[in-house]
């Protein structure tokens, strides 16, 4: 028997709680790393995308603290018999994947209504191709759902956090994105849009959008972007900045920019953080273009060209050097 200090918390260990079939040792475990700052917000996380797996109105027959005493005297998972067994199964095949970094699952509402399909990134950005053959380019920590065939008058998906589409035209079938603060229409257009901290931003670089709310819209063209924050117009802008979507182009163009915002952009795409001890560095200013580079091979490349000595630490760049002073 393992103590628990040697064992490993992980998305199997977590389904297994879930439907009550961890050992005592295992459990305890588990609860120790829940009162770690971040752990329960992701054991949170699972645990909703587990209860959605079952069909609607079914009633999760575990309770945390009940399941933690019953496991405590080793009593384990409702037996084959139960209506649930079969739905226990489907959700822990579903949330054992989501250590690739994506979570998927249906929703089944009732027989006679679509399955809803929700697919959401982690720690990677995923691509997905949807039943139209559109594309999403998620960024991390996002999320869209729409019905699995787009049944309906519209093509409509629901969305949060950050995505990169390539929308199919169609103009008898309208795509439509639900966001918290507004809806997006298009027929057939790339375009970014970001959800992030209660903010909308919609930048087109091909095509038309229209972003509107109950009270406002705004249609946009290729190279037109717009903002909303709750409660205010939206703001529409005669510009892009196509290094916001880097993620997922791995495109960069850097005209005269401040360090400090290449750097910003660098941290945007890609899953690195990057230290920089000299403020002064970021006052250096960056006229080049990226295609197709790692953010290694791009900070590299900032460093020759800047005299900065870079250095990697897994996940962490750290920037050194003398940087540009501003005159006094």
């Amino acid at each position: 028997m393992k103590s628990k200090t040697d064992i490993i918390i992980n998305d199997d260990l977590i389904t297994r709680y879930l439907c009550g079939e961890a050992l005592p040792e295992e459990a305890e475990a588990l609860h120790d790393w829940m009162s770690e700052e971040g752990n329960m917000a992701y054991f949170k996380q699972i645990e909703a995308t587990w209860n959605a797996a079952l069909p609607s109105g079914a009633q999760l027959p575990i309770n945390k603290e009940n399941a933690w005493r019953t496991m405590q005297t080793n009593i384990k998972s409702p037996s084959a018999a139960s209506p649930f067994a079969f739905w226990f199964k489907i959700a822990a095949a579903l949330i054992v994947g989501i250590s690739s970094g994506l979570f998927v699952f249906y929703r089944y509402q009732d027989r006679t209504s679509p399955a809803e399909l929700t697919v959401a990134s982690k720690t990677t950005q995923e691509t997905i191709t949807l039943p139209d053959n559109s594309t999403v380019v998620l960024n991390r920590n996002s999320s869209i759902s729409y019905t699995k065939d787009f049944a309906g008058s519209q093509r409509e998906i629901t969305f949060s956090g950050e995505g990169f589409f390539r929308v199919e035209g169609d103009a008898a079938k309208p795509f439509v994105i639900h966001t918290p603060l507004a809806n997006i229409k298009v027929v057939g257009t790339v375009f970014n849009v970001s959800t992030l901290n209660d903010n909308l931003e919609v930048g087109v670089q091909e095509g038309k959008v229209l972003v509107y709310t109950s009270t406002d819209s705004s249609l946009l063209e290729a190279g037109y972007s717009a903002t909303l924050q709750s409660g205010r117009p939206i703001q529409p802008l005669n510009r892009i900045d196509i290094n916001r979507w880097g993620y997922a182009t791995r495109k960069f163009v850097f005209q005269d920019t401040p360090l400090s915002d290449v750097f910003q952009s660098i941290e945007q795409a890609y899953p690195y953080s990057i230290e920089v001890p000299n403020a002064d560095i970021k006052n250096c200013r960056l006229t080049a273009a990226f295609d197709k580079v790692s953010a290694r091979e791009m900070l590299n490349l900032i460093g020759e060209t800047l005299d900065l000595t870079v250095q990697e630490n897994d996940s962490t760049f750290r920037i050194e050097g003398k940087g540009c002073p501003l005159a006094h």
